[in-house]
């Protein structure tokens, strides 16, 4: 990644930004998290239904059966508070348990980041990368993707319209003649569900 930079050749990584962001020491928000991870947040989210209905301990326990552990991107169960395999997540302890989940979600690429970010001061001195914000890091390596729009065309499926619709010959002539590339990687990236609107 700094041979990138210093070369200006591109390596074309399509990672995160909860990957890209630690590299220039930006704070990694619920929504990047969010990005990668949509389901702890789901839990979380039912978990926080559960306890408008004031239920029993007993039916809780009958409904949930988990304990302080999260499933980690490698797939591997994790403890996600010191001894939480043997912690049971009750009503009582719901907002701990919410609380330590995001904590572990929030800083689960840390290891790694930091392994990334050491790589790079070899090449690159650390006070340089806090220079970029994380999305000018990621267009410095990976350069701004680009799009084959004859392949996307073809790939499209279409409801209650068809490829000959005035309409769509319409969209699809702005995406090939008025849209650069940048343009049209959001639009992709929106397309594929990977942003909101307000990114």
């Amino acid at each position: 990644m700094g041979l990138c930079m210093r070369t200006g050749h591109m390596l074309p990584l399509d990672l995160p930004s909860i990957i890209w962001k630690p590299l220039v020491g930006e704070p990694v928000s619920e929504q990047d998290v969010l990005n990668v991870d949509l389901l702890s947040f789901k839990i979380l989210e039912e978990l926080g239904n559960l306890k408008q209905y004031n239920l029993s301990e007993d039916i809780f326990a009958s409904m949930i059966d988990c304990s302080f552990t999260a499933t980690g991107s490698d797939q591997k169960v994790h403890q996600i508070v010191p001894g939480g395999e043997n912690i049971k997540v009750t009503m009582k302890n719901t907002e701990e348990f919410a609380k330590a989940l995001k904590s572990y979600r929030m800083s689960e690429f840390h290891t790694q980041t930091e392994a990334i970010r050491e790589g790079m001061a070899t090449i690159l001195p650390y006070p340089l990368l806090s220079l970029f914000t994380w999305k000018e890091l990621q267009t410095q390596i990976s350069g701004v993707p680009t799009m084959d729009i004859e392949l996307l065309m073809q790939q499209t499926q279409y409801e209650k319209c068809s490829e000959d619709d005035e309409f769509v010959q319409f969209f699809w002539r702005m995406v090939r003649e008025k849209w650069d590339d940048e343009k049209r990687a959001k639009f992709l990236t929106f397309v594929l569900g990977e942003i909101s609107f307000t990114d």
